[in-house]
């Protein structure tokens, strides 16, 4: 979305804005609870990407699932949950979704902000109110003439002393602080934010630059990477109702103690087993004591089995149950014989009778009378 002009805006509002406004929708919980919490909300995304209302349906508030099986659900190819946001009786997810549509020129990655509530032992999607528009990140600078002034007297007056930060070695799925050095001759406290859900401020901290300098503190959620990494990262400055933004570098190994893949199991119309891959990348042994599977319409082995350190194990997943044409969700767990790295199982998703998304057909493969239906709809008389 950065950079985009006014008018392909317009077509990337168009296209997702209805569809999006209901499928987007306590307290800071324990590590377990938020465990669950990102379970249940990559399930529910799982079905929204493969077009199964009801089976989303059953992750929203209760008191709205009547309005929400009324209504559309996105057309998307790909979705990333990249952090959390933590709220006095809720957590908001921030979701990145990719759009895929033959009027854009590209694919399309949006990101979108998710509410989920604690209702009862579990959590549940509750769907947004008010203006689409406010689900997207960052104004539009392109509407305010002043904007390259606004950028220019702040880029005068603050300037980053880093390009570039590297953190060495950090854990996945923990919070990593880190700092960004910056100098600043303002007279005023300029107001900043981080342009990328992934870093965040520190909570204890004011969002405020001022001269002469200092070090910007944040927080960096690795929750969905392993390995090296090397990423740019925007740190955004509020000036005249405008927003300039400051590029900057981070590198980073991602150390994953145990890697599940694939993270979502999915089992096509017909299909009868499913392969989970457990990769231990620590000096322990892992030890896997049961399954469990709340339905009872899957078992696994072999279980109870070990994955040697710095080694892979595959484990099979079969349907023991018949299962009907619709599609379906459930969650399985594996539980460890002893806690390893803090853990005491995993949740791993499960979508049943999984519908991949048709890809969009290319301009090039449609007949006229498509592509007069679809300059009809983009420019309607």
């Amino acid at each position: 979305m950065r950079g985009a002009s006014p008018g392909r805006r317009q077509l990337i509002s168009a296209i997702i804005a209805v569809p999006l406004l209901w499928a987007v929708c306590s307290a800071q919980s324990s590590p377990q609870n938020l465990d669950r919490l990102y379970v249940r909300a990559r399930t529910y995304w799982d079905a929204v990407k493969s077009g199964d209302l009801q089976g989303a349906a059953r992750f929203v508030l209760p008191a709205d699932r009547e309005a929400f099986r009324k209504s559309a659900l996105p057309k998307f190819t790909g979705f990333y949950i990249e952090g959390f946001q933590f709220a006095k009786e809720s957590v908001q997810l921030v979701v990145r979704i990719t759009v895929v549509d033959a009027r854009l020129p590209a694919p399309i990655e949006v990101p979108l902000k998710n509410e989920w509530v604690r209702a009862g032992a579990d959590w549940f999607l509750r769907p947004p109110r008010g203006d689409i528009r406010a689900l997207f990140h960052g104004p539009d600078m392109s509407k305010n003439p002043r904007a390259e002034e606004a950028a220019a007297t702040v880029r005068s007056h603050l300037t980053l002393e880093q390009t570039a930060i590297d953190l060495g070695t950090v854990r996945r799925e923990k919070r990593f602080r880190g700092a960004l050095r910056f100098r600043c001759t303002a007279d005023q406290p300029l107001s900043y934010s981080f342009a990328e859900p992934q870093l965040m401020p520190l909570h204890d901290v004011l969002p405020e630059l001022k001269a002469p300098g200092g070090e910007i503190p944040f927080e960096l959620n690795t929750l969905r990477w392993a390995g090296p990494i090397q990423k740019t990262f925007h740190l955004t400055v509020e000036y005249l109702g405008q927003v300039i933004e400051y590029p900057f570098e981070i590198r980073a190994t991602i150390y994953a103690p145990l890697v599940v893949t694939p993270e979502t199991l999915h089992f096509k119309t017909g299909e009868q087993e499913a392969v989970l891959t457990l990769s231990n990348n620590t000096d322990n042994v892992l030890r896997i004591q049961q399954f469990y599977s709340p339905t009872n319409s899957f078992t696994a082995g072999p279980v109870p089995t070990e994955v040697l350190p710095h080694n892979s194990a595959p484990i099979a997943i079969k349907a023991i149950r018949a299962i009907g044409s619709d599609s379906q969700f459930d969650v399985v767990t594996l539980s460890f014989a002893t806690p390893f790295e803090g853990m005491d199982g995993i949740d791993v998703p499960v979508a049943i009778n999984y519908r991949a998304p048709k890809p969009p057909k290319p301009l090039s493969n449609r007949t006229p009378q498509e592509l007069e239906q679809i300059l009809r709809r983009k420019n309607p008389r």
